[in-house]
């Protein structure tokens, strides 16, 4: 058996030449074959679904109606009301006061970010 130490060590380096047949042009040049022109494809399959009768692409869908809006705000002012209320009353104990401003924006940040970046629309 060989030991490990003994077996030359492997070399990697980057290729200046291609060594496969390219399908597509470089970026920048045409392809003069041709073969492989999605778009010319693609008005072939729309020429002849527009002559079988079938619409290539059916209308988009009206927009459905959000009640992210609202429930945003519905969320907002509850969180506010508490947390600043909390703060107002008790304006007396920095740490309570401390505690209402940071729930209130703390609160903010996050309502908005569920609400608008991690749920879906619904």
């Amino acid at each position: 058996m060989e030991d490990p130490a003994e077996q030359p060590r492997k070399t990697y380096q980057l290729r200046t030449t291609e060594k496969f047949e390219r399908a597509n042009a470089r970026p920048g040049e045409e392809d003069p074959a041709g073969r492989h022109d999605v778009r010319a494809w693609r008005a072939d399959q729309i020429a002849l679904e527009s002559r079988a009768g079938t619409s290539p692409l059916p209308a988009p869908a009206p927009p459905p109606v959000h009640r992210r809006r609202r429930d945003c705000w519905t969320l907002l002012i509850a969180n506010n009301l508490g947390f600043g209320a909390a703060a107002y009353f008790g304006q007396a104990n920095p740490l309570i006061f401390a505690g209402g401003l940071a729930g209130m924006f703390l609160g903010s940040v996050v309502i908005y970010w569920i609400l608008y970046h991690i749920m879906g629309r619904y």
